[in-house]
């Protein structure tokens, strides 16, 4: 587990100056009919759909106050307005943290992703907010609301409205937990098509995961929509 974990960190220390070339090629859809762009636009959108709603379980388990980081590895294809990408597996860091007082708790997370958005790296944020309850001894459920932001994506701003239910074991150590999740994610382009209006694109997403925490370090493996890996570590009180 801490060998996962050192490896997360290095690559988003890194990687940074390795993805000279562009996450997405967006340009390519000015002036194209909405059928035509919409085409070239699927699978990049539920990409972005699981990158921003996914790796969500330590995050909500915070405790009384919690900081931490980690790092989700996001495989796809290279297709639409993906082709030529300057990766195959979209690294998804952040840094995030959370207070929590008697059941509500509140959290968020941001960071810079390490591959570029023409010429920018872009900023991605989240915040959220969660009731917790113990229906049985030792074990949580907690529903939160989440919402997902981006900045600097070329040509294009995402926002991600979500809904996550978390159940947790309280072990001594020991934290397994699960995550299921639905999101509505509306994309917004800068640009226009054939017909003169703004690119607009939309979609829903039901995700669903799994992870273990083990003191501070913990993994998550995500299986729908996608299956994505999410490694990390954390310091709470």
């Amino acid at each position: 587990m801490k060998k996962i974990i050192l490896i997360a960190l290095s690559l988003v220390i890194t990687s940074g100056g390795l993805f000279a070339a562009d996450l997405y090629n967006i340009e390519t859809l000015s002036g194209q009919s909405k059928a035509y762009a919409d085409s070239q636009f699927e699978g990049f959108d539920s990409l972005m759909a699981q990158a921003l709603n996914g790796g969500m379980g330590d995050m909500m388990n915070i405790g009384t106050i919690k900081a931490g980081v980690q790092l989700s590895l996001i495989p796809f294809d290279d297709s639409g307005i993906l082709k030529n990408s300057s990766v195959s597996m979209l690294p998804m860091p952040f840094a995030y943290g959370g207070i929590s007082l008697m059941g509500v708790t509140a959290f968020a997370r941001a960071m810079y992703l390490p591959v570029r958005s023409k010429n920018n790296y872009p900023l991605v944020y989240g915040l959220g907010l969660a009731y917790e309850f113990d229906p049985l001894p030792l074990f949580t459920l907690a529903p939160a609301v989440t919402y997902h932001g981006t900045h600097n994506f070329n040509l294009l701003s995402i926002d991600s409205y979500g809904f996550q239910l978390q159940g947790r074991i309280n072990l001594m150590l020991i934290t397994p937990y699960a995550n299921v999740g639905l999101a509505y994610t509306n994309f917004q382009g800068d640009f226009t098509l054939d017909s003169g209006k703004k690119y607009e694109y939309s979609n829903t997403l039901i995700s669903a995961a799994a992870g273990i925490k083990i003191v501070m370090f913990f993994a998550e493996i995500s299986f729908l929509p996608e299956v994505s890996y999410t490694a990390g570590a954390s310091i709470g009180f």
